[in-house]
């Protein structure tokens, strides 16, 4: 999953992209790290969130 790819599920969801780092527990820094390395655990977590 690609950021824009997550944006656009987020707000599609009614969700901000803050909310959705705030669920997984991760500061707004880590998340955008953890989604650039493509960190395969918090990719399956937004999935879960969003699904």
């Amino acid at each position: 999953m690609e950021l824009l790819e997550i944006k656009s599920k987020t707000y599609s969801k009614g969700y901000t992209m803050k909310e959705l780092y705030k669920k997984l527990g991760l500061s707004r820094q880590n998340f955008y790290n953890k989604i650039k390395k493509k960190d395969k655990k918090t990719i399956e977590k937004i999935k879960k969130i969003l699904s």
